[in-house]
């Protein structure tokens, strides 16, 4: 039975929204008129068609999601916590339905509702929302849904969605004061070249004056920049673009992010996330019930290095031959550099888990240490970077005012 979203307004004027299923619109004005209120909006709830050409964790990942991260992550732990207090799937998703904020929520609810009254299990109804939930979600629900665990694999959903926030949130946060002073420091030396310096050495020119070495050249610099800068900025926009379709090409992304792994600083970085995000990922799937192939190829999707991609991808290739994950891992990566697999301590911890029969266990202890490590690197490295754009941003204003010192000083050693 299709969804509909409705704005209705009562005998006193209080507007009411909310979602309601029935077999047309004209069956919502009159069940609302029964109710007194007057329909003033109703519009279908859009429905999209899962593919039955992909297993439901083979979903394209990385789409934008249609919801914040922030909603779909209350979302799914009011939902969790809704289904462990022993609520039914339908009076669940009506609790949520009644909860909503915004008109986006009530449409996706009210889709996702429909095909649950429909018959249709909630991952088939949530794999119909793949710009919100990701493959790996799906993938999660549809084990819980076979194993009976249900509200645990949506709380460790819930807790994960929440520290990979967390993460990102620390990311931003440690790079965005380095950023700040690097953009305000090159405002500076932009706004020195292009309009102090001239004005100054201006009058040493126009006086028929011989400039020092030093000073002619910040001249002819700023020139170039009043000149040729909207020029410059224009080349620079045009080579972004083309960098970035570039990159988008197989073998030259390849490269990029073999390189990116080697690089100094950023390559441990890039390690630490990557291996953190894998690990995390497949802990959840296999505690979730999902079995290791598919739990691999959804983890794999949450990669987007793709040297480690293709590394996780010949894994898969030695687990279906019969391997362990960790013999798989260790014979996928053996041929590349150190620096270019993912951290050693996650096969490590991979085989004691297999060993123990504590897999999912060891897999979290993994992207816990590994996610210490990421913030650790990103501490050390915000704390080289401040000083650094300090010195240099430092460095470059002082050969702008020596510039403009030095014909001072040659004119004062001449009066004299």
């Amino acid at each position: 039975m299709p969804a509909f979203s409705y704005e209705a307004s009562d005998e006193q004027g209080n507007i009411s929204k909310g979602v309601m299923e029935a077999d047309s619109e004209r069956h919502v004005r009159a069940q609302l008129k029964a109710n007194g209120l007057l329909a003033l909006e109703c519009i279908a709830v859009p429905r999209t068609k899962q593919s039955h050409h992909k297993p439901l964790w083979m979903s394209t990942l990385g789409q934008t999601s249609a919801l914040s991260s922030s909603e779909r992550n209350l979302m799914i732990r009011q939902l969790a916590s809704l289904l462990q207090a022993g609520l039914p799937q339908e009076q669940a998703l009506n609790v949520l339905l009644s909860q909503a904020e915004t008109k986006l929520a009530q449409q996706m609810l009210g889709a996702v509702r429909s095909t649950v009254l429909e018959g249709g299990s909630l991952s088939q109804a949530l794999a119909q929302q793949p710009a919100t939930f990701a493959a790996e979600l799906v993938a999660m629900i549809a084990a819980g849904e076979q194993s009976g665990k249900l509200p645990m694999v949506l709380e460790n959903w819930a807790d994960y969605l929440e520290s990979r926030a967390t993460l990102k949130q620390q990311v931003v946060s440690s790079l965005a004061y380095p950023a700040i002073v690097a953009v305000v420091a090159l405002l500076m030396v932009l706004g020195l070249m292009t309009y102090v310096v001239p004005q100054i050495v201006g009058v040493f020119q126009n006086a028929k004056a011989t400039l020092p070495l030093l000073t002619q050249l910040m001249m002819a610099a700023s020139n170039f920049l009043r000149g040729y800068g909207l020029y410059l900025l224009m080349v620079l926009l045009v080579f972004g673009v083309i960098l970035r379709v570039l990159l988008r090409q197989p073998a030259p992304q390849l490269k990029w992010h073999s390189w990116l792994l080697r690089a100094p600083l950023i390559g441990s970085l890039v390690q630490a996330a990557q291996t953190e995000r894998f690990a995390s990922t497949l802990a959840i799937l296999i505690r979730g019930g999902v079995p290791m192939l598919s739990a691999l190829d959804a983890a794999k999707r949450t990669l987007t290095n793709q040297v480690l991609v293709q590394q996780v991808q010949a894994a898969v290739e030695y687990v279906r031959g019969g391997s362990t994950l960790a013999r798989s891992l260790s014979q996928a990566q053996q041929a590349a550099p150190a620096k270019e697999r993912m951290a050693n301590l996650l096969t490590h911890l991979i085989a004691s888990g297999e060993a123990t029969g504590r897999l999912p266990e060891m897999l979290s202890r993994a992207a816990s240490l590994q996610g210490a490590i990421l913030s650790r690197k990103l501490q050390t490295l915000t704390t080289l970077l401040e000083p650094v754009i300090i010195l240099v941003m430092g460095g470059v204003v002082l050969l702008i005012v020596l510039s403009v010192l030095l014909p001072i000083i040659e004119i004062n050693q001449l009066v004299r």
